[in-house]
């Protein structure tokens, strides 16, 4: 069994640094950094790419938070609508990839940039900063799940439950980090990491959203017996099946000598 480890904030006066804000600042930046390298080595433009992240990000900040307040806080939606311009809290990261990928095609088109080729280096290289925001989860125990005495569990006050940021970091960590890294060794079609990431997250993430707790102040509203997310993990793996097969026979990227 995992202990139930705190972290205490540290409170600076004119700030105050959460050990969650610092794990996630510390992925952005280094997906940054990875998928501008990828960039360079699959010989597209390091500066567009960074350009193109700027966007991305902040699109995916903005609907990470309305996809929360809709389908998860729909009564705090109606009670204080205003706070739907609150980008900052709460926030889904199912949602957060839908804003990801609206904000990064929108670039693409705007810039008359090819959007495969592009949002390939973005899905490998945000694996690293998936990791680290991943870790914050773990370190926050802000995804709690239903009791139980698995051996991953983690010892959370009052018992043992799954602690679903914590599944989660170890499947990036330990699964999708090293696949994506072997994969990335030799030259692949535009949008083959585009499709095959989705496809290897969205069944896990399925999975996991059937172990949430509805304790700890959860908001777990079910739309025909599933999460907002699971809808949305299989629209994932519906598309990314779909776009694998499109880009499956088709001639990988020439890397740059």
């Amino acid at each position: 069994m995992i202990p139930y480890i705190h972290i205490p904030s540290l409170d600076l006066k004119i700030a105050v640094i959460e050990p969650f804000g610092v794990c996630v600042a510390t992925g952005i930046l280094l997906g940054f950094f990875s998928a501008k390298r990828r960039a360079a080595r699959v010989g597209l433009d390091p500066e567009e790419a960074h350009s193109m992240a700027i966007w991305m990000l902040l699109a995916a900040f903005a609907v990470a938070h309305i996809v929360s307040m809709v389908f998860y806080f729909p009564e705090r939606l109606a009670e204080k609508p205003w706070e739907i311009f609150f980008i900052w809290a709460p926030i889904s990261s199912m949602g957060g990839f839908l804003g990801a990928f609206i904000g990064s095609f929108w670039y693409a088109r705007r810039k008359k940039l090819s959007y495969l080729a592009y949002a390939d280096i973005f899905v490998y290289g945000v694996i690293v900063g998936w990791i680290f925001g991943r870790l914050g989860c773990s370190l926050a125990h802000d995804h709690p799940g239903i009791r139980t005495d698995f051996f991953l569990a983690v010892n959370y006050p009052g018992g043992p439950r799954h602690d679903l940021g914590f599944y989660e970091f170890l499947f990036t960590l330990l699964v999708l980090y090293p696949v994506t890294r072997l994969l990335g060794r030799k030259p692949r079609p535009d949008g083959f990491f585009l499709a095959v990431v989705p496809m290897l997250y969205a069944p896990v993430r399925f999975g996991f959203d059937f172990l949430r707790s509805r304790s700890f102040g959860n908001v777990d509203l079910r739309y025909l017996g599933l999460t907002a997310a699971q809808w949305l993990c299989i629209a994932m793996f519906v598309a990314g099946a779909w776009l694998l097969g499109r880009v499956w026979r088709r001639p990988p990227r020439p890397w740059p000598e």
